[in-house]
């Protein structure tokens, strides 16, 4: 499914902007009439949602419909999708990345980013690395996730996902601090496993197995 693009400007507030009032939503030089048309058309679809300050917000189904309609161009998959993990060490630490983008706004975590439909997954995830200024040792795949999203309430799957972990090491800390996805650093896995909004995936991601493994999931805390 396509979207308008009015609908694409106002999701797009939403990326940093976490929760936003009707105004700050609105984008400018745009007709009133057709503005509330168009949010309106997105809260019944339930893609958002008005919250009791009277401020609207990404639902959980929204939040990775419009990562999967960013990846892909549509929201049709939203609740399947298949993504990549980076899990990159140097000198003890893993390179995390604190999210500055829905969805997970404000998550600490390790880099992720989507599949590539025409390249294999460890080449696609090096020219990724290569692209924010990493050097690595040669990349590997050494973990699959497949997850089940389930709401914490009524335990319904709300999405499946599948995770392919890539792990290496970097020969050196990273320089350029702030990426798309959002500002890096060097934790130790005791921090990463502490930190406070984290992934459930974080504690499979800190001591990887020796061959590749092929593990299944389910969480709860982060839709």
């Amino acid at each position: 499914m396509l979207l308008h693009t009015v609908q694409e400007a106002i999701l797009r507030k939403f990326e940093v902007l976490g929760k936003a009032s009707f105004n700050a939503l609105k984008p400018e030089h745009i007709d009133p009439k057709l503005f509330v048309y168009h949010l309106q058309k997105l809260v019944s679809q339930q893609i958002i949602e008005k919250v009791s300050t009277g401020e609207y917000q990404l639902t959980q189904f929204g939040k990775h419909a419009w990562s999967s309609y960013k990846a892909t161009g549509g929201l049709a998959d939203a609740a399947n999708n298949t993504y990549l993990l980076l899990r990159l060490e140097y000198e003890g630490k893993i390179l995390a990345v604190t999210r500055t983008q829905v969805p997970f706004l404000g998550y600490t975590g390790v880099l992720s980013l989507g599949m590539s439909k025409e390249t294999p997954l460890l080449e696609h995830a090096q020219q990724y690395v290569r692209s924010i200024g990493l050097l690595t040792s040669p990349l590997a795949l050494s973990l699959i996730l497949d997850v089940l999203y389930r709401n914490l309430e009524t335990k319904e799957v709300i999405q499946h996902s599948i995770m392919f972990v890539i792990s290496g090491k970097l020969h050196a800390a990273p320089t350029q601090l702030h990426i798309d996805e959002g500002t890096l650093s060097l934790l130790t896995p005791e921090e990463l496993r502490t930190v406070t909004p984290g992934y459930s995936n974080t504690t499979d991601l800190l001591v990887l197995p020796q061959q590749l493994t092929y593990v299944t999931r389910e969480y709860f805390d982060e839709l």
